[in-house]
């Protein structure tokens, strides 16, 4: 197993066997083999170089708050030495970077020769401390990124710990990413990726919103058992076995082994609390465990944010439905004040994360509104019918009729089935266009559906197109939807999806394209 440098804290090593050190680091003791902790040196193949364990200066600065206004100070860095760079044979620049960000480097030759050469020497990824002096960059040099106004001018260098000098991966290296079994298997140099220590720390931070924003709305937080009873909900339980077994009440009995069973959700333990009145507003980041196949939406273990409140007000009468979005001003799940925790939960998450402004109230739409809007995401069926031409919409409005499409990936085996499939075998309603360097068939002119629906497709792109009655009936029909064009997809919110690039699944996977009334 590749070994790599780790963050040095000051420790006090004794040595109590030949492979074994002991090692205390704050209030923390263990016991470690050196081969994980030890490095080997450059020089020689069989004796480990010691990590560097004598006190050194505290950390001033993180690599990222760096900035104009430190220019002239000395300052202290530890973090991980990236690859360098010699510019001729008076400097060398390296980049430094710890779980904040990164700074570069400068090392001058004429005054620090030894320490160039050194550093030079170094594997990457091994833990250094650095002391300098930050100087401005040119401005030609400067860049719009945290700490790249600045370049810190080393005046002293340490060594805290070696990395090996072959390792499998280099986490500093995104252009060249290493195959996905590589990563997991050497986790540790994976995490140090920023993709993936930046969404540990967003994490981190959500967690904080949630917390702040729910126990100023008095909520409490409560943590759940995580061993319960067996209480099958949706899906199955991961069980646990105990060595606690059941009394036997006669000889004749054999006692059975007991188990428990990993929630799947806190709703039991939740609302027998609630109920009992202990708390009348309860909030919990619950771990929940299912016994599932991996899917992309289906884990077999996820945290999420678990509320419960009580004396929950339904507000005001229904107000007149919008012929829009719905019911407009009334809430008719849960009740207004779960709406109103809920908004500002996420606002304030979006806010503070990704610096987004969300509306202050959220629209609102029916169950049936929002099925015949978008319709399902398993595939993806979006009713096109706005992104027409007015004249368009006004014939389908006058005939009570959608047109509706089937965004799918436009990889080659699914254009490779969708132009297979022979147009007899087309249900009515269904009507299939294929756009070939000849320009569109000829059929097209005659279809009831396209006529004056579409306007162009890229060349070779295959497009599905089910038109329908707006308001549902009582059959199913077994249809595809179509891919939009370019000119149809602008602020549909596909993504800006062509039939260049779409077409759709074989007819063996056709999906309703009505659903019962």
């Amino acid at each position: 197993m590749a070994s790599t440098a780790r963050p040095a804290t000051r420790i006090f090593q004794a040595v109590i066997h030949r492979s074994t050190t002991l090692r205390t680091t704050g209030s923390n003791l263990a016991i470690t083999k050196r081969s994980s902790v030890l490095h080997r040196d450059e020089g020689t193949s069989d004796t480990p170089a010691r990590a560097h364990n004598a006190p050194y200066s505290a950390p001033t600065h993180s690599c990222r708050t760096l900035n104009l206004d430190d220019v002239g100070s000395t300052v202290v860095l530890t973090g991980w030495l990236c690859p360098g760079r010699k510019a001729g044979k008076k400097f060398a620049f390296f980049p430094l970077r710890d779980v904040h960000g990164t700074t570069q480097l400068v090392v001058q030759a004429r005054e620090h020769d030894c320490t160039m050469t050194s550093m030079l020497e170094v594997p990457s990824e091994s833990t250094v401390l650095i002391e300098g002096l930050v100087n401005a960059r040119p401005q030609s040099q400067r860049r719009l990124v945290p700490a790249g106004d600045i370049e810190v001018q080393v005046t002293s260098f340490t060594l805290l710990n070696r990395a090996d000098s072959d390792l499998p991966f280099m986490p500093s290296d995104s252009r060249n990413l290493a195959n996905e079994d590589l990563r997991l298997r050497y986790r540790y140099l994976d995490l140090r990726r920023p993709a993936l220590s930046d969404n540990i720390r967003k994490r981190s931070q959500v967690a904080h919103i949630v917390r702040t924003v729910l126990h100023q709305h008095e909520f409490s937080e409560v943590e759940t058992p995580i061993l319960l009873k067996s209480s099958p909900e949706g899906a199955r339980e991961f069980l646990v076995p105990t060595r606690i077994q059941t009394v036997s009440t006669s000889p004749q009995e054999a006692a059975e082994p007991l188990f428990y069973a990993l929630p799947q959700s806190p709703q039991q333990p939740k609302q027998l609390l609630v109920a009992s009145g202990a708390v009348d507003r309860y909030y919990q980041l619950a771990r929940c465990f299912r016994d599932e196949d991996g899917r992309k939406d289906r884990q077999p273990e996820f945290t999420q944010i678990d509320l419960e409140m009580a004396w929950v007000s339904w507000g005001p009468p229904a107000s007149v439905p919008s012929p829009v979005s719905g019911y407009s001003h009334d809430w008719r799940i849960g009740g207004t004040e779960v709406k109103d925790v809920i908004e500002t939960l996420i606002r304030k998450i979006w806010h503070d994360i990704e610096n987004i402004e969300l509306p202050r109230v959220f629209p609102i739409m029916t169950y049936a509104e929002a099925m015949s809007r978008f319709g399902s995401d398993k595939p993806d069926i979006v009713d096109i019918t706005e992104l027409l031409s007015d004249e368009a919409q006004y014939e389908l409005s006058q005939q009570g009729e959608v047109v509706e499409a089937l965004v799918v990936s436009g990889q080659s085996p699914f254009k490779k089935a969708s132009a297979a499939i022979p147009h007899d075998t087309l249900e009515s309603g269904v009507e299939h266009l294929h756009q070939s360097s000849a320009g569109i068939s000829s059929w097209v002119h005659s279809s009831a559906s396209l006529r004056s629906l579409l306007s162009d497709l890229n060349e070779d792109g295959h497009m599905w197109v089910s038109r329908r009655p707006r308001t549902p009936e009582v059959r199913w029909l077994n249809s595809f939807r179509s891919s939009p064009s370019p000119p149809l997809c602008e602020g549909s919110g596909t993504g800006g999806f062509s039939p260049a690039n779409t077409t759709t699944l074989p007819m063996g996977n056709r999906v309703p394209a009505v659903h019962k009334g």
